[in-house]
């Protein structure tokens, strides 16, 4: 369809559908007789979605993002959320500064009069924090923990009551681990978070694979790859820059009581549950062992304080192989 008609059926100007195409947000094709663009029906919900977010006031660098990497949607829309109540909490106080200097002047204005009231009327600077959403914070790390599991299964009635148990019992969990993985989370790109969200269901898909025939290979496969990092420099560096933002927060919510409505929320939860346990239980038993004990030794080492196999191994062992370890 020709440019007119698009503009009829978006509500967009020719010169907002020129912008689009040059951002490479749609890439319509051209007529070779006339050289006029020719746009199909995908361009048109493509246009109509990105005046969707711009009336959200979403920048056109978070749009790329969250249209190339659709798992990290919310934490953009969630950035938004305290972006827009910021900004609404700052004009509040700001016509709350204007209604005290109206009120302050006389009903004849001088300079002097002027200038009184308006060094005394009280306006906000730009600084103001936003209070924390707990229950937006809660859903938001709920879906990084726990959206693998709902991949692929429908979202029943019973399941939507479930999944917001789920959220309510997390907003109400340590708040300290939902702001600190919170802060992870808001601190990597689209690309990075992606990767994540990507790498962990990855790994959750294959563990939970699993079966009474490939487990024990799976489980030497993750000893192998223990002893390589065990006193490997550069796997330290990375495990220590995220043990405190995500290593740990992230082993004690996985730890926790919510695992009984994650199971009963995702029927792959329990596979999921009792294979990793059962690796994690095989490697911790081995590295207590005479063969495994100097590469305990080495981890310990290598990793220093940052690794704590005698309060939580079962959680830190899996982390340890977790998404680094390939078939």
């Amino acid at each position: 369809m020709r440019l007119g008609e698009v503009v009829k059926l978006t509500g967009l100007t020719k010169r907002t559908i020129y912008f689009y195409i040059g951002e490479q947000f749609l890439t319509p094709s051209t007529d070779p007789a006339n050289g006029y663009y020719d746009f199909s029906q995908e361009d048109v919900e493509r246009l109509k979605v990105l005046k969707q977010l711009r009336k959200a006031d979403f920048s056109i660098k978070d749009i790329h993002a969250m249209l190339k990497h659709p798992a990290t949607a919310y934490l953009y829309v969630q950035k938004q959320i305290e972006t827009l109540k910021k900004e609404r909490e700052l004009l509040n106080r700001k016509i709350v500064g204007l209604q005290n200097l109206h009120d302050r002047m006389p009903l004849l204005v001088s300079d002097e009069s002027f200038s009184d009231a308006v060094f005394h009327a009280d306006f906000p600077d730009n600084s103001v924090p936003v209070i924390p959403d707990e229950e937006n914070d809660a859903h938001l790390i709920s879906l990084y923990l726990w959206g693998p599991f709902l991949k692929d299964i429908p979202m029943t009635e019973y399941r939507q009551f479930l999944w917001s148990k789920l959220v309510t019992a997390a907003g109400k969990s340590d708040s300290t681990d939902l702001e600190t993985l919170k802060a992870h989370l808001y601190s990597l790109s689209a690309e990075e978070l992606d990767e994540q969200f990507t790498e962990c269901t990855r790994h959750i898909q294959q563990v939970v694979s699993l079966s009474k025939s490939n487990i024990e290979e799976y489980v030497e496969k993750a000893k192998e790859y223990i002893k390589k990092i065990s006193d490997n420099e550069a796997f330290a560096k990375e495990w220590k820059k995220k043990y405190h933002s995500l290593t740990l927060p992230t082993t004690i919510l996985y730890d926790s009581d919510f695992n009984t409505l994650v199971a009963e929320l995702s029927p792959c939860f329990s596979a999921y549950y009792d294979n990793i346990h059962r690796c994690c239980d095989d490697i911790y038993q081995w590295l207590c062992s005479e063969e495994g004990i100097p590469v305990k030794a080495a981890l310990l080492k290598n990793l220093d304080e940052y690794l704590d196999l005698c309060t939580d191994h079962h959680a830190q062992i899996g982390a340890l192989f977790g998404t680094g370890m390939r078939e």
